[in-house]
């Protein structure tokens, strides 16, 4: 039996495939836009599918994961806490 190739992602699983990339896009993109990431960290995308055949061969499994690597927030510091002449500690 001749192999027929998929065209595009959205004939894969009925769309599901394409539906999981759109959504880690959007993540990624939001996670870019943040002004607390730093602007230039590389993000990544993962799609995993997975083919899992039967014995005879005459039936595969299909699952997919998609998963993304973000961007971590910049850390936050300030300048503490200072004591004042009360005893009370105020924020610098």
């Amino acid at each position: 039996m001749a192999y027929q190739p998929i065209e595009k992602l959205d004939a894969l699983m009925g769309g599901a495939v394409q539906e999981k990339f759109r959504i880690a896009l959007a993540e990624v993109l939001s996670n870019v836009r943040d002004p607390n990431t730093k602007a230039s960290a590389k993000r990544e995308i993962t799609l995993k599918i997975t083919l899992a055949p039967d014995e005879d061969r005459k039936h595969i499994e299909v699952s997919c994961t998609a998963s993304s690597k973000l961007a971590d927030p910049r850390r936050c510091q300030h300048g503490g806490f200072r004591q004042d002449e009360a005893g009370s500690f105020r924020p610098r």
